[in-house]
């Protein structure tokens, strides 16, 4: 599956050096991974696994992670990038607000701050613009 897959990325983004293909493919394999989380959480939620209701954010989140995989898949990178623009929006309700919260609100400021640092540091190695990093700075 990994080669079918590394060969799809290659005939997506055939003007991409092989180490930006290699960026692209990491950051395929993280979303994915974010994907399976929320779905996840969204399962646990379902079963009453939390004491809150994690529905609206965590739908919203599974939401900006298919669509990110959707236009890498279709070679779409800066749309992609673009996406990843939207995570913060959920994330405040699901680490600030105090209704939503799944840790304490003192201490979701560290977890929020390692999500958007990793965020930050995709778009730092693959955003072509810099409106798309000063977009993103403004929105965290």
């Amino acid at each position: 599956m990994r080669g079918k897959l590394e060969r799809g990325f290659k005939g997506k983004y055939p003007h991409l050096q092989k180490q930006e293909l290699g960026f692209i493919q990491l950051f395929f394999y993280v979303n994915l991974l974010l994907l399976a989380s929320a779905l996840t959480v969204l399962a646990l939620d379902f079963f009453d696994f939390f004491s809150g209701n994690f529905y609206p954010s965590t739908l919203s989140f599974i939401g900006i992670f298919i669509l990110i995989l959707f236009f890498l898949l279709e070679g779409k990178k800066n749309a992609a990038l673009n996406a990843l623009l939207f995570i913060p929006v959920p994330a405040y309700f699901l680490m600030i607000s105090t209704r939503y919260a799944i840790f304490p609100p003192q201490s979701s400021f560290n977890y929020e701050i390692y999500l958007f640092s990793a965020a930050f540091v995709f778009l730092l190695i693959l955003s072509e613009k810099p409106f798309q990093i000063l977009a993103y700075l403004l929105v965290t």
